[in-house]
Formats: structure tokens, sequence, C-alpha cells
């Protein structure tokens, strides 16, 4: 009885434990392009070599990153076009990053229980309100534009009505330019000094480009009710 009274509370405490404990053992400077080209012989030997495990690591260390909110999506996304190509890379760090962000999705969904949903059912409202009326192409719009951050965005579809199979593809439509964006900056490493080369005026006004075309869905959506 004691165990499934405190059971969500004891989930919390274990993830602020181990977020806290990866924050620890991570130092940022293992995440910079620096540190990737320093060691990029030795990687792409280790690729080469065993290619499938590889991938599987790579795919967990995506999933691992965007559930554990910490910033380093980017590098990995980087370090994936650079070991594996463009597409491919773009491929597996879709298929971590997607699987991160569900496995937080449905945490966050369990953690949330239905007494706070009634609790501030009003300052909700207007976020099921988002999703209802504009669909899921505006889960897909705050992936594309990369100013929210994942955790947030996995958090508020948590606590709106929306099913797992529509928060999964829209994720993974979402995040798609973006991490093709990475992946591709990952085929030039020997161009590429800092982070601050990758976000160009170029890659801003493209993700902007994008974002303003997954808003043509929701603005079509609202004209068509509005005239019905």
């Amino acid at each position: 009885m004691f165990l499934k009274k405190y059971s969500k509370l004891f989930i919390v405490i274990g993830l602020v434990a181990a977020l806290i404990t990866l924050k620890l053992v991570m130092p940022s400077e293992w995440f910079s392009i620096g540190s990737l080209k320093a060691n990029s012989g030795f990687l792409q030997h280790w690729v080469n070599q065993h290619y499938f495990y590889s991938v599987l690591c790579f795919i967990f260390a995506c999933a691992l990153m965007v559930y554990s909110t910490l910033p380093f999506i980017v590098f990995l996304a980087v370090a994936g076009g650079f070991l594996f190509g463009a597409v491919p890379g773009y491929i597996y760090s879709n298929i971590g990053g997607t699987l991160g962000a569900s496995f937080s999705f449905l945490t966050f969904r369990y953690l949330v229980s239905e007494a706070m949903r009634i609790k501030y059912k009003n300052k909700l409202a207007w976020l099921s309100k988002q999703f209802e009326s504009k669909g899921v192409f505006y889960l897909v719009f705050l992936n594309v534009i990369t100013i929210t951050p994942f955790f947030l965005v996995n958090f508020l579809s948590a606590l709106s009505k929306i099913s797992l199979w529509n928060f999964v593809w829209a994720t993974a439509v979402g995040m798609t330019p973006s991490l093709l964006l990475y992946s591709f900056a990952g085929k030039q490493l020997h161009n590429i000094n800092n982070f601050s080369d990758i976000f160009s005026l170029q890659m801003i006004l493209i993700l902007a480009f994008l974002g303003l075309i997954c808003l043509i869905p929701i603005f079509w959506k609202q004209d068509s009710e509005s005239k019905n």
C-alpha cells in the first residue's frame, strides 16, 4: 500500500537522481566539435568494425539525450552525419530522438494524475483547444521551430488528449528538418569549428521557412472551420 501510494514520487526522485548523475559523469567537453574531430579516426574505425552495434549505441544515446533533457542531441546529429553519412545519420538520430520523446511523453502522462488535470483544467483548456482545433500540425510546428525545449513540448503534449501514435509521427516529422540539416553539416565536419558555424543565418531562415509551411495546414483548417 505504501509503495503504491508513493510510487510516482519514487519515480520522480529516481529520474532526478539519474539526470544529476548523467550530468556529472558526462562533461560537456565531450560533446564539442573539437572533441569529435580529435576522436574522428578512432570513431570511424570503430563504426567500420562494429557497424550494427554502433548504430544501436547511437540510437540509444539519442533517445537518452532527449529523454533526459540533456542538450546534446545537436552534437549527436552532427556526429551521426559524420560517422554514418547524412541520410543514415538523420534516420538513426530521428529514430532515437522519437523514441526518447515518446518515453518522455509516456512518463509525463503517467506521473501527471487525473486529479492534477482536473485541478488545472481551466489553465490547460487553451492548450487542449490548440491541439483539438489545429490538430497534430501544431505539435509538428513546435518541433520544427526548435525554440521550445523538447521536454516542454513532451510535457505539454502529455497534458493534452493527443494519442501516442499522433504524438510519435508528429514528433518524427517535426524533428526532420533540423536533424537533416545537422546530419548534412556532419558530412562537412572539416569545415566546422564550432556550433555557431552550423547555426548560420541561412539555416535559421530555412527552419523559419519550414515552420511557416507547417502553419499552412493550421490556417487552412481554421479558415475552413470559420466558413462552416
